[in-house]
């Protein structure tokens, strides 16, 4: 595409009714420091918290009832990316919501607050689980206590998370789309569903950058 991104599909008929992509590009939160380890990782999971453009997550789930459509983007410690499905009637709805979590991330600090205390308040019924905290404790002596070890963050770890902050991590990823690879997989008419993928997936801002983790 114009934008530089590529798109593969892969028609099959394995379900009648599902079509599912997994995006990405190499990059992820490794690339913005320790200090912000935090607002890196879960900056995808408070925006949809958040919502897109002026529906809330509540109204985006009204908005979607009946539908057959779920989106999740991801920042992993070394690429960037975003999964989800959809059925074949709802495919359009698909890729407009895909277009939005790219172009339109929505800013709440109330909704904000509550994924942080949500959080922390499931971390500390994990730790209460005597299997988690073994498992925790064994891998924090694998990793010999790396901070970038892949270990149950402490509660304490959500006060570092800033709403400013994360925010703009996001957008800085996905604001730009250079480089993105989409994949598409399932029941799949290519001639119907082209001009939908150039519309909403060509018309992704996209400005040249080295992507890399």
């Amino acid at each position: 595409m114009s934008n530089r991104n590529t798109i593969q599909l892969r028609p099959n008929e394995f379900k009648n009714d599902d079509i599912q992509t997994d995006s990405w590009r190499w990059g992820g939160s490794v690339n913005y420091g320790l200090a912000d380890k935090q607002n890196a990782e879960n900056a995808p999971n408070i925006v949809q918290t958040m919502g897109v453009k002026d529906m809330s997550a509540i109204d985006l789930t009204k908005f979607l009832a009946g539908k057959t459509v779920t989106v999740q983007p991801y920042i992993n410690p070394y690429d960037e990316g975003m999964q989800g499905s959809s059925s074949v009637k709802d495919f359009e709805t698909f890729l407009q919501l895909i277009h939005l979590y790219f172009t339109a991330p929505r800013k709440d600090p109330q909704l904000f607050a509550s994924y942080i205390n949500t959080q922390k308040g499931f971390l500390k019924n994990l730790k209460s689980n005597p299997n988690s905290y073994f498992a925790d404790t064994v891998a924090r002596l694998e990793y010999n206590n790396n901070p970038w070890a892949p270990v149950v963050p402490d509660a304490s770890d959500y006060d570092k998370i800033s709403l400013d902050r994360s925010f703009d991590i996001y957008k800085e990823i996905y604001g730009n789309a250079y480089g993105w690879h989409f994949t598409f997989v399932g029941n799949i008419d290519v001639a119907k569903m082209k001009p939908m993928l150039e519309m909403y997936l060509g018309s992704l801002p996209s400005k040249e950058k080295e992507n890399k983790f």
